[in-house]
């Protein structure tokens, strides 16, 4: 299964994931959290995913749990967990906020 499916399949079931996110300038490591939507960045065209990071390390000046912005090309090693998640505060499901305009796939 590709990595869009997995991620589509996670949102669609509301399960969250493992992860790693392997940007240059980001903290190495493992990584959880709720995938919320994948979504073609209005400005950058970079295919993008909206998470809730429940889990695992983060850069040291960003708190967790919180929301975060990664990049699908920078994913790696994604795995669904046994762990449903409910809709989390600040989700930008606004349609009229422009964020979604270009949609692939977000929580229902």
């Amino acid at each position: 299964m590709d990595l869009l499916s997995i991620l589509q399949r996670a949102i669609k079931e509301r399960r969250s994931i493992e992860f790693e996110y392997n940007k240059s300038g980001k903290v190495p490591g493992r990584r959880e959290g709720d995938p919320h939507a994948v979504f073609i960045h209005t400005r950058t065209n970079n295919t993008t995913v909206d998470i809730y990071q429940t889990g695992g390390v983060s850069d040291t000046s960003q708190n967790i749990p919180g929301w975060r912005p990664f990049l699908l090309k920078h994913l790696d090693k994604v795995k669904i967990l046994n762990r449903q998640f409910e809709i989390a505060d600040g989700y930008a499901s606004n349609p009229a906020s422009g964020k979604y305009n270009r949609i692939i796939y977000k929580v229902k």
